[in-house]
C-alpha cells in the first residue's frame, strides 16, 4: 500500500496541490489512491466514498448538492461543478489552495464522507 506522498509524487501534482493534500490529511487517518493519468483520491477510510480528488493543477472537493452554491460563495476561487448523479464538486485551482477556508471545506468533506454510507467492497 502506498502513502499519500508516494501517490502524489507518482502522479506529479503541482507542489501547491501536494502541500494542500498533506495539510488536509494531517493528524487524520485517511486513505489515498492514485488512479494513473486521472487523479489521487482521499477518503476517510477504504470503504468510504471519495472526499477530495487531487488533479495535477487543481483539486475537486465533494460537497452536498443542496449546499454547493453556499459553500462555493464562502470558499475563495471555488467553482461549482455539477455532474450526473447526486454529488457536486468544488473545483479550486492550485494558486488558491493556501486559503484556510479551502482547507476547512476539504476537512468538512472528509468528515461528511466519514459519516455517510459505505461502498460495497
Amino acid at each position: 500500500m502506498s502513502t499519500l506522498s508516494e501517490d502524489l509524487d507518482e502522479f506529479g501534482v503541482d507542489p501547491r496541490v501536494a502541500d494542500f493534500m498533506h495539510r488536509v490529511a494531517a493528524g487524520r487517518n485517511v486513505h489515498s489512491q492514485h488512479v494513473p493519468k486521472r487523479y489521487v483520491s482521499l477518503r476517510p477510510d477504504p470503504r468510504s466514498f471519495i472526499a477530495i480528488y487531487a488533479h495535477q493543477a487543481y483539486v475537486t472537493i465533494v460537497v452536498d448538492t443542496a449546499d454547493a452554491n453556499r459553500v462555493a460563495a464562502a470558499t475563495p476561487h471555488a467553482r461549482v461543478e455539477r455532474r450526473k448523479g447526486p454529488t457536486t464538486y468544488l473545483r479550486v485551482d492550485a494558486h488558491a489552495l493556501h486559503s484556510e477556508r479551502v482547507i476547512h471545506t476539504a476537512t468538512e468533506a472528509l468528515d461528511w464522507r466519514a459519516m455517510g454510507r459505505r461502498r460495497r467492497t
